[in-house]
């Protein structure tokens, strides 16, 4: 008999609510009617609640700065959750929204815990880039002002930015950091969907960062106390372009995994 076989079975579920935190250019769900169209976290609100959690699906700015979201994800606490303290899983930007709301918003009090997925801690040459075009290309900033784009959330996920970002919302005591990266293999484009990032961005930040979901490096969402490096891509991470019936398993359901990162929390004691 195996030396685990007689530990007690943790169930998937923790004591306080998990709030789900969307990136830039993200969104809650998107609703025609009654019917539900879309949603960001593909199945994974469903999963969490089915295992007994209490879970929020927080929707803020897709547009925003970090400041403008994190504010917004404080009011959404208020008015959601009230003063009961949560635990964050945030996708992409909606990680630094979330460490501004816990460093410079007295969110320390009433954050549990933080898991990022893909954040990008460190910045990306992605953003770099878009910041080395948009001064001098009219028709790309009308583009964006036509979304009501704050150009400033784009400054905020430069590298340099991000440098500062880190100096001034430093890790608050008694909050469990945990961190989900992502990384792309090049050599799976070719069997998959056709997403014009896997063609432009995976090949560049490969060439400048490593390893990286097409958006992120894994250097960049690599953050706190727990990590680990889920294989597929950016939107992967969010349960986006599942692949069933892939043998060698690109792009698997991760309604699994989030079951298991909750687990792991109530093991913790949450």
């Amino acid at each position: 008999m195996e030396a685990n076989a007689l530990a007690p079975q943790v169930e998937p579920k923790v004591r306080n609510p998990i709030v789900l935190v969307h990136g830039l250019f993200g969104f809650d769900k998107i609703k025609l009617g009654n019917w539900s169209v879309a949603e960001y976290f593909r199945g994974i609100p469903e999963a969490l609640t089915v295992a007994g959690n209490r879970v929020h699906v927080a929707r803020l700015s897709p547009v925003g700065s970090i400041a403008k979201r994190a504010g917004q994800l404080n009011d959404f606490l208020k008015e959601n959750v009230g003063d009961e303290p949560v635990h964050i899983f945030a996708h992409s930007m909606g990680g630094l929204d979330s460490r501004y709301l816990i460093c410079q918003m007295g969110g320390a009090d009433r954050v549990k815990s933080l898991t990022t997925f893909g954040t990008p801690h460190r910045g990306s040459c992605i953003a770099d880039l878009a910041l080395g075009i948009l001064p001098t290309s009219a028709s790309l900033q009308q583009f964006f002002r036509g979304f009501g784009l704050d150009i400033n959330a784009v400054h905020d996920l430069s590298q340099s930015k991000a440098a500062e970002f880190n100096l001034a919302n430093p890790d608050a005591p008694g909050v469990f950091y945990r961190s989900v990266m992502g990384a792309f293999d090049p050599e799976w484009t070719g069997r998959m969907r056709l997403l014009p990032h896997r063609y432009l961005t995976i090949p560049l930040l490969t060439a400048r960062e490593g390893p990286n979901d097409g958006m992120v490096s894994v250097e960049s969402a690599r953050w706190g106390s727990v990590q680990e490096e889920w294989k597929g891509d950016h939107f992967n991470l969010v349960n986006w372009n599942v692949r069933d019936k892939e043998a060698d398993g690109i792009h698997p359901d991760r309604r699994p995994d989030y079951l298991r990162l909750v687990r792991d929390l109530a093991i913790r004691g949450y």
